[in-house]
C-alpha cells in the first residue's frame, strides 16, 4: 500500500534511532522483509506493528511497502504487548505497556497471560508509574536497578518529597542507583544530610541514635 496512506498510532516505545538508520540499511539493500501490520480504517490504515521499520522506509522515501491487514478492531493495547514480546523494552516502556492494556480494560491477570509474565511481575511495573517522575526517568535509562522499584514506591508513600530528596543524589551523579536498592537508609542519610530539600525527615538527622 503507498506509504502516505498510512497513520500512525499509539506506540509506548520510544523510536531508536540507530536501530532506524540499522533497518534502512537492510531494507534498502534486502527489501521489507517483515511487512508492516496494519489495519483499514477508511481509505487508510493505522500503523499496528512496526514502528521502527515505519520510520526506516519513511527515511527511505519508499512510495509502496509491504503490509498484513489485520481486519479486526486493534488496540493500543494489542501493540504495546506485541512491543513487549517482540523487543525487549527498558522497564519503564513495559510499565507504559501494561499501563495502556490495563487502560483498555485487561485484568492484571489477563495482562499476564498475554504477556507471559507472572502476575507479580505485572503489578510491579505498574507501580513504576506511580513514582515521581525523576524515579521513572532514571528507571528508563538504567540509572537506577528495577529492583529498587519496591523500596521507593514505599517511601514514594511516606512522602513523594522525601523519595525526590532520596533520588537527587543519583540524578547528579554523586551516587551509584543500585544503592537504593541495597542500602535506601544509607542514601536517604546521605541525601538529608548533603541534600537542600526541606523535608521532615531532615529532623531526623539532627537526633543522635539515642535520643531516636
Amino acid at each position: 500500500v503507498p506509504l502516505e496512506l498510512i497513520d500512525v498510532g499509539v506506540n509506548v516505545r520510544e523510536l531508536d534511532q540507530a536501530h532506524v538508520d540499522a533497518l534502512a540499511g537492510s531494507i534498502e539493500l534486502r527489501g521489507l522483509i517483515v511487512p508492516l501490520t496494519v489495519r483499514p480504517d477508511g481509505k487508510r490504515f493505522t500503523l499496528i506493528a512496526g514502528h521502527h521499520r515505519y520510520a526506516a522506509c519513511r527515511k527511505l522515501a519508499l512510495d509502496e511497502v509491504q503490509v498484513t491487514r489485520r481486519e479486526q478492531e486493534g488496540s493500543s493495547a494489542d501493540s504495546a504487548a506485541e512491543n513487549v514480546v517482540r523487543k525487549q523494552l527498558s522497564p519503564l516502556e513495559e510499565a507504559r505497556a501494561v499501563q495502556l492494556m490495563l487502560q483498555e480494560g485487561y485484568t492484571l491477570d489477563g495482562a499476564a497471560s498475554v504477556l507471559g509474565w507472572n502476575r507479580k511481575l505485572v503489578t510491579a511495573r505498574a507501580k513504576i508509574l506511580e513514582l515521581p517522575d525523576s524515579a521513572q526517568q532514571l528507571l528508563g535509562s538504567g540509572e537506577i536497578p528495577v529492583s529498587a522499584v519496591s523500596t521507593l514506591t514505599l517511601i514514594a508513600g511516606v512522602s513523594r518529597e522525601l523519595c525526590e530528596a532520596a533520588l537527587a543524589p543519583v540524578a547528579e551523579g554523586q551516587l551509584d542507583g543500585s544503592r537504593l536498592a541495597s542500602e535506601p537508609g544509607w542514601v536517604l542519610g546521605y541525601a538529608l544530610r548533603n541534600g537542600s530539600s526541606k523535608v521532615f525527615a531532615a529532623y531526623l538527622n539532627t537526633l543522635s541514635s539515642h535520643e531516636i
